[in-house]
């Protein structure tokens, strides 16, 4: 049961004495909130503790891991940022536009009181060829991924070409954390609406996951207008999902929480977008306190070590 964003939830039937009036209202909730992200987000924690197995880990810490899951949601019903612990959004925004600049020393995230890259950073606060240079230079020449994805998505096009990827072998060694999220795709559908596929080879369920769901939400909201699209299909396949073995009190303490279901949260980006800004001069002009959720409620945050 867990993951399987395809097919309605068995036990349908079951609702089906639920009829008229709030009685139905609330069914349909209960069953739309089914196809939330954080549901099955949830799900895969359970799903992991469940039926992962117990492995080794480069950090030396230890997990319980599970090969191959997905997540799906629709951005125009949902922005999938995770209720059941606060999460911090300023820091993803941050770091995204840190990103689409192509940026790559942490100064200007430490300006901010953005800590997230310290501990892989050198005493200079360079992180080498990461994701930022091979969104946007690949191999110091070129090419320009990032704006050469919103050329295509300007025109309309139908290719199923449209991949930004961050996974360049030659750069691995000078990198000082090979990329996790390593490429996604974008499809525009009927000419109007923006589907975003992320793939990622490795997730630290508890703590990274909810900021890569919502920072991708965020680039597919930027590219969609950017480029006159609507954001809708929002995927995310991970191959390693892993729990930390430091982490499982914290999980359990999550999974001891009930989500919370209204209002739904939603992004607002307060800043000049059109389809014909140039990417650069957006990316000057906007600002991290541009990018603000709406309805963001949570319980408290839960704290727990990065494994480095």
């Amino acid at each position: 049961p867990y993951g399987n964003c395809f097919k309605k939830p068995t036990g349908l039937p079951c609702f089906t004495a639920l009829i008229g009036g709030r009685q139905e209202r609330d069914a349909h909730m209960l069953l739309d909130m089914r196809w939330r992200l954080e549901t099955q987000y949830l799900d895969s924690l359970r799903y992991v503790l469940d039926h992962g197995s117990v492995e080794t880990d480069r950090t030396g810490t230890g997990t319980m891991d599970v090969t191959g899951y997905q997540y799906r949601c629709t951005l125009q019903k949902e922005f999938p940022i995770i209720t059941t612990k606060k999460v911090h959004y300023r820091g993803i925004a941050a770091e995204l536009l840190w990103m689409m600049r192509g940026q790559t020393n942490i100064k200007p995230l430490q300006d901010q009181k953005i800590k997230i890259w310290d501990e892989w950073a050198d005493s200079n606060g360079d992180l080498g060829p990461v994701y930022g240079y091979t969104w946007r230079k690949w191999n110091a020449g070129g090419p320009d991924q990032l704006k050469d994805t919103l050329t295509a998505l300007r025109a309309k096009s139908d290719s199923r070409r449209i991949i930004v990827s961050a996974w360049n072998p030659s750069l691995l060694p000078l990198q000082a954390l090979p990329p996790c999220h390593l490429m996604y795709f974008f499809r525009v559908k009927q000419g109007k609406y923006l589907d975003t596929h992320v793939i990622q080879r490795s997730a630290d369920a508890f703590l990274g996951l909810p900021y890569n769901f919502a920072s991708y939400a965020t680039l597919a909201h930027i590219m969609a207008g950017l480029s006159g699209l609507i954001p809708d299909t929002y995927v995310h396949t991970v191959n390693s999902l892993h729990i930390y073995s430091n982490h499982m009190d914290q999980v359990k303490e999550q999974l001891s929480r009930n989500a919370i279901t209204s209002p739904v949260p939603s992004l607002r980006i307060d800043c000049e977008m059109n389809e014909s800004m140039d990417l650069d001069d957006f990316l000057k002009s906007v600002k991290t306190e541009d990018l603000q959720l709406q309805n963001y409620n949570h319980h408290k945050a839960i704290k727990a070590p990065v494994a480095v």
